[in-house]
Parts: C-alpha cells; structure tokens; sequence
C-alpha cells in the first residue's frame, strides 16, 4: 500500500502548501469547511480540521480507518483509481477517533495540470451511518413483506395500469410458469387461460377505473384442472388519488369448490331413498322452466302419493314403510328417462320434472307407467306389501307461469284425485282451478263470519212419533248475510280446515249454551239439545275437556247436552283420538248419537266398541222407504236391534205422513222433519217449549 508520509502531525498543512498548488485563503477555507476534505499529489498529502477530528491518528494513512472486512476491496479500488486518474466512490464503514464505526461516502476526484508534475487528488468522506442504518431496516421490511408474499399460497401480483405485471410473489411465478430472474414486465391477460382472459379484461378495465373486480378463473385442463377467485384492486397515490397500479390477488379454489359440491350433492339428497330431495327439486324445477321459456318449450311435473301409506306403517311397522319407499326409489331411479328429474319430497311423496318439451300424450304414458312401478310385490321379512299410488300432474306454461304456480296446479289435481278415489293419475284443469277457487272463497265467508260474529243456531225440535210431544232439540248452524238468514253449504269447505272449524264450532256451540242458560234462568221445563261437531275438532286430544269446560262455564248440565257424530270419524285419521274424547264425554253424562247411520259402512260392531247412545237413520233411507221394500227391512232391522244393545233410534227427514206410519210400523218411536216442524230460531223454538209444558220422558 502506497505511504502518505511526508507531513508533520504538528502541522496540518505540507511541507509546502503551495507545491500542491493552494493558497493560504484556500488552505483557510478548507480549514473552515465543515466537510472532512483529504488532499494528496504525488509523495505530499493533506487533511483539513474535520478529517483530523473523525480519525485522529489514522487522518494520514485513512486507509488504515476503514473496516478490516472492506480493506483490501477498498484499497483496490482506490489503486484502480490512482492509476487510470478516473473518479473513485465507494461505502465503506470506517473506524472514528471514539473506536466506533460508521458507514461513509468516499469520493475522490483528480486534477491534472498542464506541467509534468503529478495529478492533484481530492477526497471527502461523508457521514452516511443514518442513511444506510434507514436503508438496512427498509430493506429489511421489504424482504420480510416478499418474504411474507412469498409465503402466501395466493398468488399476488401488482400490475401497472397498461396491465403489465410489475411484481409477481413466488406462488404467482409458480402458477403462471413465469420466474423472477426473467424479469417482470410482460403482459399480465396473456398469462391467463384463454377461456378467461375476457372475464380478466373486463375485470382490468374495472379496476382501471378505479372499482375492485372479481372474477372466476380456470387454469389447465382435464383432471388437474384448477379453480380460481381473482380479486383485483385500485392501488391509488396517496396526493392525487388517481389510478398508478392494480393489486390481483388470486386464491386457488379447487378444492373448497369440490368441498361446496360434495356438499351440495349431500344436502340435496334424500337420505332414506337416495333420490335428489325438495331443495334439490325446486331447484331443478327453476332451471327447467328459465331453460324453457328461453327455448319456448314446455315442463311437465308429476306429483306422486302413495295411497293408504300410513296404513302400511300401522300394521307392518315403520321399518316396512321406509323399506317401501326405498324400493319405490330404486325403481323410479332404474325406470326414469334422461330427461325426467326424480325426487322425494318428503314422506310418502314424490315428484317429477319432464324436460324436453312433453306433450300431454306423452305426459299421461309417463303417469301410466309410474302407476305399474309398484305392480310387483314388495316383500319385507317375509311379508307382502301391496302399494299403489295416485298421481297429479300439470304443465308449463299451458297451466302455470312459474314454478310455484305449476306445483300448485299439480297437487290440486292429485287432491282432487284422492278425494274423489285413489289409484290413477289426474290432469290439472281450469276446472279444477275454479274448484279450488270456490272452496277459497267459501273460507274466506267463514273467517267473515267469525270475525263479525254472524253464526246464528236455529233448532229442530225432536218429536215422539206417536203423538209428536216435543222431546228434545238438534241445534243446526246458520249465518246472517245482507240477504238474510243463510244455510250452512256455502261454508262446507271450512269444517276440512281445522282452525276455522273449531272457531265456527266454538262459536255455535258458546250461542247455543247461551240460549238454554237463558231458557234455563226463565224457568222453562229445558229439553235436551244435540249439538254436531266438525270431524277436524276431534284432531285436538283435548277436545273433551274443552268441551266440558265450554258446558261448565254456561252453568248446563251435562245431561241436557248431546253430541253428534258421523260415522266416518270413526274411521278417519285422528279415530284414536275421537274414541277417547267420546269415552270421557259419555262419563260425564254427555249423550252420543251416530248421525247418518247406514250412509258408510255400517257395522253393529262399531257401535259395540264406542260409547253410542243413539242411531240417527241416514235421511236417504227416509227418503226411500215408502218405495223400496228392502230399505223398509233395513229400518226394522235396525229399530228392533236398538233396544236389545240399549240404543235409542231417530229418524230424520220425515217430510210425509206416510213416512211417519211405517216408522211406526217398524218400531221407530222418535223422528224429526219437515213434517213436524222446520228450524226455529231461539225464540220459536222458546216459545214452543212454553206450548208444550213440562218435559216428557223418553
């Protein structure tokens, strides 16, 4: 390494100053600068106030002041420089008067002369220790942000607002088959599969506008195909706020979306039958009918019911019932065309859809082959199960715009099948729709009616037949209209919907107890009143104490109370509960007549196991006697049997004298009718109570 000795330490100018060419007031200024300046032409050197402050004893030889670790880098550099009198630049750390190191600048430049003489090298050394520390710790966080970048499974890329990628994280590089060490730079579109770059540029053109975007992705082909989120979001600056970049993070979906669709596969299935479920269906059906009206093409739905399923499960149990709706489904599974959709809605119902623009021909086949998939016998733990099943079914558009309309329509007609006989298939019809419509109707006039409290009973007395003495009443419903005073019919529908069946009854029965209460406090010789009841009351297992409470709270003996009955509540749903609520009935003293007996499937067996008091003969049999003798025989059968199993006998509908004699003849002794009396309302019918004097027993 080449010496600078040749100055004193006593002095800090040169043996001669002017030998490297300085005047005293230039040597004064140097002196005063506060820059750290070192001077050095040929053997001679020299360094200003500031040099000699920060390195003391090495200000001479300053080579001796930088780190160990950088020496000879510098020293080479510094000799490169000397001999080819090009500039010098280099940072180094370099050791201060106090021991301590800081990162410097060193610059050097040269100054030849005209003459022979050596070149005048100049060289300053700034203090950039702050500098490089804030440079260090912002490098350090930008390679903790790359490496955290690079950490992400995502990948993230920051384009320029032309679409160029400016930076890509290592995930990036990997999934688009691109690399640092190439550069960045290229189109980012171009990077993208092609049946995506379209969704990409609309996507770009967004952000571009300052507006986040999103889109799906697809990348490779086949089995390794893979799913992409792409969000892309405005990088603005923070003065302006204008658009200067894109972030486009992108996250690999692949798997969650096969997660979402094993799960979507597993929600919209039916568990039991393995058919697609009611979520699945309703969300077929939507797509058919948008498919449909795009293409002006027709869908057919077909709803399908298993007839006296709960039957099945009554006798055979439950694990036979679910068997059978598991076979059920695999057939249907086995038999349906490609373009027929199969599910299970629930229970025992199932549905179809029917794409491909079915007419009603091929419509009513289909129907007919469902109704042979349960021809074959199904068997379970050795037994036989003979099902059948019956079928309602609609189309769009002919019946229905949309799909609620549509699902309506068919199960209109499959209730209208299943109340007029099971086992076939039935079409919807504008018919049906007026069905449906007047029943609509009909309960909307009953909500009426109970909300402005119009029901109004009306009496018909009960006579002994051999002398027509008045022995008891059967309250009948009524309701006033503008028009007047109204019969029961245009309300029929409501007695099948259970709420407004039991306000209807509440409401009669309340106005009845009412009415004997006040006969009752005028001191009338009272006669027991028989009150109907609507089936659906019955659905209720506390019907009996509701009524009973309901007796109570008008202050009415049991006893003046009866309840009637048709025969078929003893056999619809809900037998059970009719049969325990007329138990307790009968215990408290309430009276039991069956009401049109011989109009279903009369059985004295029946009467054996429920607690009947009375058998009100069917008006058709009434009606029928004077002209058909076998019906004469069955009233003499039926009114000679009374007595022996203690039941008492009531004819109604007489309308004619002659009526009344073979009633007689036949051993009928109480009857009601035309012939005797038509409804009262409460006052005729308190008045005749008041003509007829004290009560006669019976």
């Amino acid at each position: 390494m080449q010496s600078f000795q040749g100055g004193s330490t006593d002095h800090p100018t040169l043996v001669n100053a002017n030998d490297l060419a300085l005047t005293q007031s230039a040597m004064e200024v140097l002196e005063a600068l506060p820059h750290r300046v070192w001077a050095m032409q040929g053997e001679r050197h020299y360094h200003n106030r500031r040099w000699r402050e920060a390195f003391g004893s090495a200000a001479e030889n300053w080579l001796e002041a930088v780190c160990t670790t950088q020496r000879a880098q510098v020293y080479s550099a510094w000799q490169q420089a000397l001999s080819s009198n090009h500039r010098f630049s280099y940072e180094c750390r370099m050791r201060m008067v106090d021991g301590s190191y800081r990162w410097c600048l060193l610059l050097a430049d040269v100054q030849t002369s005209d003459s022979d003489g050596p070149p005048l090298w100049w060289l300053t050394c700034t203090d950039i220790d702050d500098r490089v520390a804030a440079q260090l710790r912002t490098n350090a966080r930008l390679k903790m942000l790359d490496d955290m970048l690079d950490a992400s499974v995502d990948c993230i890329k920051v384009l320029d607002t032309h679409g160029r990628v400016v930076h890509m994280n290592r995930s990036g590089c990997r999934a688009l088959g691109v690399s640092a060490e190439t550069g960045f730079g290229m189109p980012w579109l171009p990077l993208l599969g092609p049946a995506v770059r379209k969704r990409g540029q609309a996507a770009l053109n967004k952000a571009r506008a300052g507006r986040s975007a999103r889109f799906a992705g697809l990348s490779g082909c086949g089995p390794t195909q893979q799913s992409w989120d792409n969000i892309l979001t405005p990088l603005r600056d923070p003065d302006s706020g204008a658009v200067e970049g894109i972030l486009c993070v992108s996250r690999d979906v692949t798997a969650q979306l096969e997660v979402q669709r094993r799960l979507r596969v597993a929600v919209e299935r039916d568990e039991l039958t393995g058919l697609h479920n009611r979520l699945a269906f309703r969300r077929h059906l939507r797509r058919a009918l948008q498919r449909a009206r795009e293409s002006r093409q027709r869908v057919g739905v077909l709803l399908l019911d298993l007839d006296h399923f709960k039957h099945v499960n009554d006798t055979l149990g439950h694990p036979a019932g679910d068997h059978l709706l598991q076979v059920l489904g695999q057939r249907l599974s086995a038999w349906a065309p490609s373009h027929v959709f199969v599910a299970r809605l629930g229970g025992d119902e199932f549905s179809l859809v029917v794409r491909n623009d079915p007419d009603e021909q091929m419509m009513a086949d289909l129907a007919a082959q469902l109704l042979t998939q349960l021809d074959a016998v199904v068997t379970y733990a050795g037994r036989s199960i003979k099902g059948g099943m019956s079928i309602g079914w609609a189309m769009y558009p002919d019946d229905a715009p949309d799909s609620a309309t549509l699902m309506k329509c068919a199960d209109r007609a499959l209730n209208d099948l299943k109340a007029a006989g099971r086992g076939s298939a039935r079409r919807y019809t504008a018919e049906l729709l007026a069905h449906s419509e007047a029943k609509l109707q009909q309960m909307n006039l009953c909500r009426v009616v109970i909300s402005e409290d119009r029901v109004v009973p009306y009496y018909q007395p009960k006579v002994r037949l051999c002398d027509g003495a008045l022995i008891g009443f059967e309250a009948l419903l009524r309701w006033r209209s503008a028009c007047g005073v109204e019969l029961p019919y245009q309300l029929a529908e409501a007695f099948n919907h259970y709420d407004l069946a039991s306000q209807l009854d509440a409401q009669m029965h309340n106005k009845v107890l009412a009415d004997m209460a006040g006969w009752l406090r005028q001191g009338l010789s009272l006669v027991p009143v028989s009150m109907n009841v609507a089936p659906m009351e019955f659905l209720r297992d506390d019907y009996a104490e509701l009524f009973l409470q309901r007796i109570a709270a008008h202050g009415i003996a049991a006893h003046w109370v009866e309840l009637e009955v048709t025969e078929h509540m003893l056999e619809a749903r809900g037998a059970d509960y009719v049969l325990r609520a007329l138990h307790l009935l009968k215990a408290r003293g309430v009276r039991i007549t069956l009401d049109d007996f011989g109009s279903g499937h009369s059985s004295f067996n029946r009467l054996r196991d429920y607690p009947v008091d009375c058998l009100k003969l069917d008006y058709d049999f009434i009606s029928r006697l004077e002209h058909e003798p076998h019906v004469r025989a069955i009233v003499r059968a039926i009114t000679q049997l009374g007595p022996s199993l203690n039941l008492d006998i009531v004819a109604e509908g007489i309308e004619s004298e002659s009526q009344r004699e073979l009633l007689l003849e036949a051993g009928c002794e109480i009857g009601q009718g035309l012939l005797f009396s038509a409804p009262l309302d409460a006052a005729q019918a308190q008045a005749l109570m008041c003509r007829c004097g004290p009560r006669l027993n019976y």
